[in-house]
């Protein structure tokens, strides 16, 4: 027993000064990667030899019937050089992947699109954000060829410092089992599917009542997208823990129902007078119809904008035409009546004489004068005795 204590502090020593040397490698601006590679390769190999004999100095307490408190301290031992060891593997990783790979490269158009390193969603222990945590890190999870020492690390990365996830995770010693009891331990306490589905049910019938006492008691209703993008999230959340729709329609159907406005209302009244749906479908429906709704009123919003807006917008004129540049910031004094003009001249295409062909046309359309020198232009102006503004015979 006192041998494998005197070999795993001796080979602990060994690894806190791979570590150091690691370390210092890594912050020279100019460090080759074959030497980071050659130390992580000899922390690796001292930290699975640590790992070998402190299995032994746990199977021989066992074997001496030692105490509980006694074996609970031999199995934290050298946990934070564990950690450590996880933080220069993830530093390796990251300097050989900046050093020699492009991040997440993929052919697009016989070309390479560099995307931006994805970000985690990091767990705090709060239940309405476990299905959008999960869904991320399942990627992890599921993955054969991580070993579970480097799920533990990435699983410590996704979580909040100093929440209930990561103080529940931190509680478990980094080892190959560490890594699965900490992903039940997670699931048991956040992602108990009852629990789930009672928070995004509470949740839902809360979105709706605030649209309904926000219209019993103000009679001006929110609007109608928010109702509709508050509903869908909910409703996607209680379908991805394959609660179906059917299940709880007849109950929220009313609830949805008495939150739209008057004239929704009406409209859909006027809609269901034409179908025969079964009781449990109508709510499916009826999102529907509020999904157009909310769609309808975006285009009439987007309609409704003005097409110009002649103080932030450049407006090409007639001078334009002369000149062969249009500079706002230089012009200022005739920029908002050169584009009255400019409009007006088009009005009245019919009713004008091109100055330079003298056909039918607005003088700045004339397909003519595009192929003639500015100093032609300028000439074929000055001679009709016409404006180098607005081309019109004003002078």
């Amino acid at each position: 027993m006192e041998s494998f204590n005197l070999q795993f502090r001796s080979n602990a020593k060994k690894l806190q000064a791979a570590i150091n040397s690691f370390e210092e490698l890594h912050a020279q601006a100019s460090t080759s990667p074959r030497l980071l590679k050659a130390e992580i390769e000899v922390i690796e190999r001292v930290f699975s030899d640590m790992m070998e004999i402190k299995k032994k100095i746990l199977d021989e307490l066992l074997a001496t019937g030692c105490s509980e408190d006694e074996f609970h301290q031999a199995n934290f031992e050298g946990d934070q050089l564990a950690k450590l060891v996880y933080i220069c593997r993830a530093e390796f990783e990251e300097f050989n992947c900046q050093a020699n790979q492009p991040i997440f490269e993929r052919p697009l158009d016989s070309k390479q699109l560099r995307l931006p390193t994805i970000e985690w969603i990091k767990f705090d222990g709060d239940i309405k954000k476990w299905l959008g945590f999960w869904g991320q890190f399942r990627k992890v999870h599921e993955d054969k060829t991580m070993s579970n020492e480097d799920k533990f690390h990435y699983l410590l990365q996704a979580t909040v410092p100093n929440s209930k996830a990561r103080r529940l995770v931190e509680s478990i010693p980094i080892t190959t089992d560490g890594y699965e009891k900490a992903i039940s331990l997670l699931k048991e306490r956040f992602a108990h599917d009852d629990w789930l589905i009672e928070v995004y049910f509470r949740e839902l019938l809360s979105s709706v009542m605030k649209h309904v006492v926000n219209r019993s008691s103000h009679n001006v209703p929110l609007p109608l997208s928010n109702l509709y993008d508050e509903v869908s999230a909910q409703l996607h959340a209680l379908e991805a823990l394959n609660i179906k729709m059917d299940q709880y329609a007849l109950l929220l159907y009313p609830l949805i129902e008495s939150a739209l406005p008057n004239d929704v209302i009406k409209a859909w009244e006027r809609k269901r007078e034409n179908q025969n749906s079964e009781p449990t479908a109508v709510l499916g429906e009826l999102m529907t119809f509020i999904k157009a709704e909310v769609n309808s009123d975006e285009r009439i919003s987007r309609s409704r904008q003005p097409l110009t807006n002649t103080e932030d917008q450049d407006v090409a004129t007639a001078s334009t035409f002369v000149s062969g540049h249009h500079n706002p910031a230089a012009q200022p004094s005739y920029h908002p009546k050169a584009q009255s003009e400019a409009f007006e001249v088009k009005k009245t295409a019919a009713e004008v004489t091109c100055i330079f062909c003298t056909k039918g046309h607005a003088s700045h359309d004339c397909q003519k004068a595009q192929s003639w020198s500015m100093e032609e232009k300028k000439k074929a102006v000055k001679s009709k005795n016409c404006c180098l503004v607005c081309l019109k015979a004003h002078r």
